[in-house]
Protein backbone atom coordinates (compact mmCIF):
# COMPACT_ATOMS: atom_id res chain seq x y z
CA UNK A 1 0.00 0.00 0.00
CA UNK A 2 1.36 3.38 -0.94
CA UNK A 3 2.12 5.58 1.98
CA UNK A 4 -0.30 8.33 1.01
CA UNK A 5 -3.29 6.15 0.12
CA UNK A 6 -5.34 7.18 3.17
CA UNK A 7 -4.27 10.85 3.04
CA UNK A 8 -6.97 13.24 4.11
CA UNK A 9 -9.01 10.66 6.02
CA UNK A 10 -10.56 12.33 9.05
CA UNK A 11 -13.07 11.42 11.71
CA UNK A 12 -15.73 13.45 9.90
CA UNK A 13 -15.10 11.41 6.75
CA UNK A 14 -15.60 8.12 8.59
CA UNK A 15 -18.83 9.48 10.06
CA UNK A 16 -20.10 10.22 6.54
CA UNK A 17 -18.31 7.89 4.13
CA UNK A 18 -20.65 8.48 1.21
CA UNK A 19 -20.16 12.22 1.60
CA UNK A 20 -16.39 11.86 1.33
CA UNK A 21 -14.56 12.85 -1.83
CA UNK A 22 -12.81 9.45 -1.89
CA UNK A 23 -14.64 6.54 -0.21
CA UNK A 24 -12.06 4.13 -1.64
CA UNK A 25 -9.38 5.86 0.45
CA UNK A 26 -11.47 5.20 3.56
CA UNK A 27 -11.66 1.51 2.67
CA UNK A 28 -7.86 1.44 2.30
CA UNK A 29 -7.55 3.14 5.68
CA UNK A 30 -9.67 0.37 7.25
CA UNK A 31 -7.48 -2.25 5.59
CA UNK A 32 -4.35 -0.60 6.98
CA UNK A 33 -5.86 -0.53 10.45
CA UNK A 34 -6.80 -4.21 10.20
CA UNK A 35 -3.21 -5.12 9.38
CA UNK A 36 -2.09 -3.52 12.63
CA UNK A 37 -4.88 -4.86 14.88
CA UNK A 38 -5.80 -8.31 13.56
CA UNK A 39 -4.83 -10.05 16.82
CA UNK A 40 -7.11 -7.72 18.78
CA UNK A 41 -9.95 -8.39 16.36
CA UNK A 42 -9.59 -12.15 16.77
CA UNK A 43 -9.55 -11.71 20.55
CA UNK A 44 -12.78 -9.72 20.31
CA UNK A 45 -14.60 -12.65 18.73
CA UNK A 46 -13.60 -14.81 21.70
CA UNK A 47 -14.84 -12.13 24.11
CA UNK A 48 -18.26 -12.36 22.42
CA UNK A 49 -18.31 -16.08 23.15
CA UNK A 50 -19.76 -16.95 19.73
CA UNK A 51 -19.97 -20.57 18.60
CA UNK A 52 -21.35 -22.63 15.76
CA UNK A 53 -24.97 -21.85 14.97
CA UNK A 54 -24.95 -18.42 16.65
CA UNK A 55 -26.43 -15.27 15.14
CA UNK A 56 -24.01 -12.33 15.33
CA UNK A 57 -24.25 -8.68 14.27
CA UNK A 58 -21.41 -6.29 13.45
CA UNK A 59 -22.53 -2.66 13.73
CA UNK A 60 -20.60 -0.28 11.48
CA UNK A 61 -19.18 -3.24 9.58
CA UNK A 62 -17.27 -1.22 6.98
CA UNK A 63 -15.79 -3.54 4.36
CA UNK A 64 -17.14 -6.60 6.17
CA UNK A 65 -13.87 -8.30 7.07
CA UNK A 66 -14.95 -8.97 10.66
CA UNK A 67 -18.31 -10.29 9.50
CA UNK A 68 -16.64 -12.80 7.21
CA UNK A 69 -14.27 -13.98 9.95
CA UNK A 70 -17.14 -14.38 12.43
CA UNK A 71 -19.15 -16.23 9.78
CA UNK A 72 -16.35 -18.77 9.70
CA UNK A 73 -16.89 -19.29 13.45
CA UNK A 74 -20.70 -19.53 13.48
CA UNK A 75 -20.68 -21.81 10.44
CA UNK A 76 -23.34 -22.93 8.01
CA UNK A 77 -26.09 -23.07 10.63
CA UNK A 78 -25.26 -19.63 11.99
CA UNK A 79 -25.82 -16.13 10.70
CA UNK A 80 -23.35 -13.24 10.47
CA UNK A 81 -24.82 -9.84 9.60
CA UNK A 82 -23.05 -6.56 9.01
CA UNK A 83 -24.79 -3.20 9.00
CA UNK A 84 -23.34 0.13 7.88
CA UNK A 85 -24.80 3.53 7.06
CA UNK A 86 -22.58 3.82 3.98
CA UNK A 87 -23.78 2.48 0.63
CA UNK A 88 -20.16 2.42 -0.57
CA UNK A 89 -18.98 0.29 2.37
CA UNK A 90 -21.88 -2.16 2.05
CA UNK A 91 -21.17 -2.57 -1.67
CA UNK A 92 -17.50 -3.19 -0.89
CA UNK A 93 -18.45 -5.73 1.79
CA UNK A 94 -20.72 -7.61 -0.59
CA UNK A 95 -18.05 -7.70 -3.27
CA UNK A 96 -15.45 -9.07 -0.86
CA UNK A 97 -17.86 -11.81 0.25
CA UNK A 98 -18.65 -12.99 -3.28
CA UNK A 99 -17.79 -16.62 -3.90
CA UNK A 100 -17.01 -17.39 -0.25
CA UNK A 101 -20.19 -19.41 0.52
CA UNK A 102 -20.14 -17.90 4.01
CA UNK A 103 -23.42 -17.28 5.89
CA UNK A 104 -23.10 -13.50 5.62
CA UNK A 105 -25.56 -10.70 5.00
CA UNK A 106 -24.89 -6.99 4.62
CA UNK A 107 -27.53 -4.35 5.29
CA UNK A 108 -27.68 -0.58 4.94
CA UNK A 109 -28.99 1.08 8.07
CA UNK A 110 -28.51 3.46 10.97
CA UNK A 111 -26.87 2.53 14.24
CA UNK A 112 -29.64 4.48 15.94
CA UNK A 113 -32.44 2.45 14.32
CA UNK A 114 -31.29 -1.11 13.66
CA UNK A 115 -33.73 -2.79 11.24
CA UNK A 116 -34.09 -6.00 13.25
CA UNK A 117 -36.70 -7.27 15.73
CA UNK A 118 -35.93 -7.57 19.43
CA UNK A 119 -33.75 -10.55 20.42
CA UNK A 120 -32.62 -11.22 16.82
CA UNK A 121 -29.00 -12.02 17.70
CA UNK A 122 -26.90 -13.95 20.18
CA UNK A 123 -24.15 -11.32 20.11
CA UNK A 124 -23.37 -7.86 18.73
CA UNK A 125 -20.03 -6.25 18.06
CA UNK A 126 -19.29 -2.55 17.42
CA UNK A 127 -15.72 -1.44 16.67
CA UNK A 128 -14.58 2.19 16.45
CA UNK A 129 -18.04 3.47 15.57
CA UNK A 130 -19.16 5.19 18.77
CA UNK A 131 -16.31 7.71 18.50
CA UNK A 132 -18.16 9.16 15.50
CA UNK A 133 -21.58 9.42 17.16
CA UNK A 134 -23.06 12.30 19.14
CA UNK A 135 -25.54 9.96 20.88
CA UNK A 136 -23.52 6.84 21.77
CA UNK A 137 -25.87 5.67 24.54
CA UNK A 138 -28.78 5.63 22.12
CA UNK A 139 -26.74 3.37 19.83
CA UNK A 140 -25.73 0.98 22.62
CA UNK A 141 -29.32 0.70 23.82
CA UNK A 142 -30.34 -0.24 20.29
CA UNK A 143 -27.65 -2.93 20.14
CA UNK A 144 -28.86 -4.36 23.44
CA UNK A 145 -32.42 -4.39 22.12
CA UNK A 146 -31.59 -6.67 19.17
CA UNK A 147 -29.54 -9.12 21.30
CA UNK A 148 -31.39 -11.80 23.26
CA UNK A 149 -31.23 -11.89 27.07
CA UNK A 150 -28.00 -13.59 28.05
CA UNK A 151 -26.32 -12.55 24.81
CA UNK A 152 -23.33 -10.23 24.69
CA UNK A 153 -22.66 -6.74 23.36
CA UNK A 154 -19.03 -5.78 22.66
CA UNK A 155 -17.89 -2.18 22.27
CA UNK A 156 -14.42 -1.28 20.97
CA UNK A 157 -12.94 2.19 20.61
CA UNK A 158 -9.71 4.14 20.58
CA UNK A 159 -8.95 6.84 23.14
CA UNK A 160 -7.30 9.64 21.19
CA UNK A 161 -6.84 11.65 24.36
CA UNK A 162 -4.06 9.25 25.32
CA UNK A 163 -2.19 8.91 22.04
CA UNK A 164 1.58 9.14 22.39
CA UNK A 165 4.60 9.80 20.20
CA UNK A 166 8.28 9.70 21.14
CA UNK A 167 9.72 13.05 20.06
CA UNK A 168 12.60 15.41 20.78
CA UNK A 169 10.05 18.23 20.93
CA UNK A 170 7.56 17.21 23.66
CA UNK A 171 6.33 20.77 24.17
CA UNK A 172 5.41 21.13 20.50
CA UNK A 173 3.83 17.68 20.53
CA UNK A 174 1.61 18.48 23.51
CA UNK A 175 0.41 21.66 21.84
CA UNK A 176 -0.34 19.70 18.69
CA UNK A 177 -2.30 17.13 20.74
CA UNK A 178 -4.34 19.93 22.24
CA UNK A 179 -5.03 21.30 18.76
CA UNK A 180 -6.17 17.86 17.64
CA UNK A 181 -8.60 17.61 20.56
CA UNK A 182 -10.11 21.00 19.72
CA UNK A 183 -10.53 19.94 16.09
CA UNK A 184 -12.16 16.63 17.07
CA UNK A 185 -14.72 18.47 19.17
CA UNK A 186 -15.89 20.25 16.00
CA UNK A 187 -16.57 16.89 14.31
CA UNK A 188 -19.26 14.31 15.13
CA UNK A 189 -18.57 12.18 18.19
CA UNK A 190 -15.81 12.33 20.79
CA UNK A 191 -12.12 11.45 20.55
CA UNK A 192 -12.15 10.28 24.18
CA UNK A 193 -14.78 7.62 23.53
CA UNK A 194 -12.49 4.73 24.50
CA UNK A 195 -12.47 5.67 28.18
CA UNK A 196 -16.24 6.19 28.11
CA UNK A 197 -17.23 2.67 26.99
CA UNK A 198 -17.26 1.23 30.52
CA UNK A 199 -19.76 3.84 31.67
CA UNK A 200 -21.86 3.54 28.52
CA UNK A 201 -22.18 -0.23 28.95
CA UNK A 202 -23.50 0.22 32.48
CA UNK A 203 -25.81 3.08 31.48
CA UNK A 204 -27.29 0.80 28.82
CA UNK A 205 -28.13 -1.78 31.48
CA UNK A 206 -25.60 -4.41 30.49
CA UNK A 207 -24.47 -6.70 33.30
CA UNK A 208 -21.29 -8.64 34.07
CA UNK A 209 -19.33 -5.95 32.24
CA UNK A 210 -15.67 -6.64 31.56
CA UNK A 211 -13.07 -4.25 30.14
CA UNK A 212 -9.75 -5.03 28.47
CA UNK A 213 -7.17 -2.76 26.89
CA UNK A 214 -4.84 -3.05 23.93
CA UNK A 215 -2.12 -0.65 22.83
CA UNK A 216 -1.30 -1.00 19.13
CA UNK A 217 2.26 0.19 18.61
CA UNK A 218 3.52 1.82 15.42
CA UNK A 219 7.27 1.75 14.88
CA UNK A 220 7.53 3.33 11.43
CA UNK A 221 6.55 6.74 10.16
CA UNK A 222 4.83 5.07 7.19
CA UNK A 223 2.53 3.07 9.48
CA UNK A 224 1.73 6.14 11.57
CA UNK A 225 0.88 8.11 8.44
CA UNK A 226 -1.47 5.36 7.25
CA UNK A 227 -3.14 4.58 10.58
CA UNK A 228 -2.91 7.76 12.63
CA UNK A 229 -2.45 10.28 9.78
CA UNK A 230 0.37 11.72 11.82
CA UNK A 231 1.78 13.67 8.88
CA UNK A 232 -1.55 15.50 8.58
CA UNK A 233 -1.35 16.74 12.18
CA UNK A 234 1.37 19.21 11.28
CA UNK A 235 -0.52 20.64 8.32
CA UNK A 236 -3.72 21.03 10.34
CA UNK A 237 -1.94 22.72 13.24
CA UNK A 238 -0.11 25.11 10.93
CA UNK A 239 -3.27 25.92 8.97
CA UNK A 240 -5.12 26.75 12.20
CA UNK A 241 -2.29 29.04 13.22
CA UNK A 242 -1.93 27.48 16.66
CA UNK A 243 1.63 26.32 15.96
CA UNK A 244 4.10 27.86 13.54
CA UNK A 245 5.16 26.07 10.38
CA UNK A 246 8.75 26.22 11.63
CA UNK A 247 7.77 24.29 14.75
CA UNK A 248 5.70 21.70 12.91
CA UNK A 249 8.49 21.18 10.37
CA UNK A 250 10.96 20.60 13.20
CA UNK A 251 8.58 18.08 14.79
CA UNK A 252 8.09 16.21 11.52
CA UNK A 253 11.80 16.24 10.63
CA UNK A 254 12.60 14.77 14.04
CA UNK A 255 10.07 11.95 13.55
CA UNK A 256 11.43 11.15 10.10
CA UNK A 257 14.98 11.11 11.47
CA UNK A 258 13.85 8.74 14.22
CA UNK A 259 12.25 6.57 11.58
CA UNK A 260 15.49 6.46 9.59
CA UNK A 261 17.39 5.29 12.68
CA UNK A 262 14.79 2.77 13.92
CA UNK A 263 13.74 4.97 16.84
CA UNK A 264 10.22 5.92 15.75
CA UNK A 265 7.49 5.05 18.27
CA UNK A 266 3.80 5.93 18.44
CA UNK A 267 0.82 4.32 20.17
CA UNK A 268 -2.77 4.88 21.29
CA UNK A 269 -4.85 2.69 23.62
CA UNK A 270 -7.92 0.83 22.45
CA UNK A 271 -10.48 -0.42 24.96
CA UNK A 272 -12.77 -3.45 24.58
CA UNK A 273 -15.84 -3.54 26.82
CA UNK A 274 -18.21 -6.50 26.76
CA UNK A 275 -21.41 -6.92 28.74
CA UNK A 276 -24.38 -9.30 28.92
CA UNK A 277 -27.94 -8.33 28.10
CA UNK A 278 -30.03 -8.72 31.25
CA UNK A 279 -33.03 -11.05 31.37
Amino acid sequence: MARNDPDGVRGADMANVDGSTDPAALARYLDAFTEQTLEMKVDSYSMLGINGGNRVLDVGCGTGDDVRRMAGIVGTFGRAVGIDLSDAMIEQARQRAEGTDLPVEFVNGSTYDLPFPDDSFDACRCERVLQHLDEPLRAVLEMARVVRPGGRVLLIDTDFGAEMVDTSFPEIHERMRATQQVRRRTEPGDGWRGRQLWGLAHEAGLIDVVVEGRVPVLTTFEAAAAIARIDAWADQAAEQGSISRRETDAWLDDLKQRDATSRFFAAAPIFLVVGTVAS
